[in-house]
């Protein structure tokens, strides 16, 4: 866990809503390591649920996907945004109910596993 600990802190200088993430668990993922933390820093009028970062084992790939509500949002009450960051921006992939750690880890590892396929 400290590994992980340690690439959440690296990726928390260019993502700040990292900043003192606490790490839950660790999973191998087609080649790359998902990283699932909580206890993330609001930015803004984005507050960050939870996260998966993704960071590859051969390869500089990483990417997170998060679980974000947004203060200003006309979405349903109580709902989150499934949203993901890589080197090219911020990518929204809709509204879903993620305020449990389990519904989001499913979710966000099946968005990484596509991702990772795809390339």
């Amino acid at each position: 866990m400290d590994e992980a600990s340690n690439v959440v802190a690296v990726l928390a200088t260019r993502f700040r809503f990292l900043e003192g993430a606490r790490v839950l668990r660790v999973e191998p993922l087609h080649g790359h390591l998902g990283i699932l933390v909580d206890q993330l820093n609001n930015v803004g009028v984005v507050q960050y649920t939870f996260a998966l970062v993704v960071v590859g084992f051969v390869s500089d790939t990483s990417f997170i996907v998060t679980a974000e509500v947004n203060e200003l949002s006309n979405g349903p009450t109580n709902s989150h945004f499934l949203g993901s960051f890589d080197d090219f921006g911020h990518a929204n992939h809709g509204i879903a109910s993620l305020g449990d750690v389990e519904v989001f880890a499913s979710r966000a590892l099946t968005l990484a596993r596509a991702r990772i396929d795809a390339r």
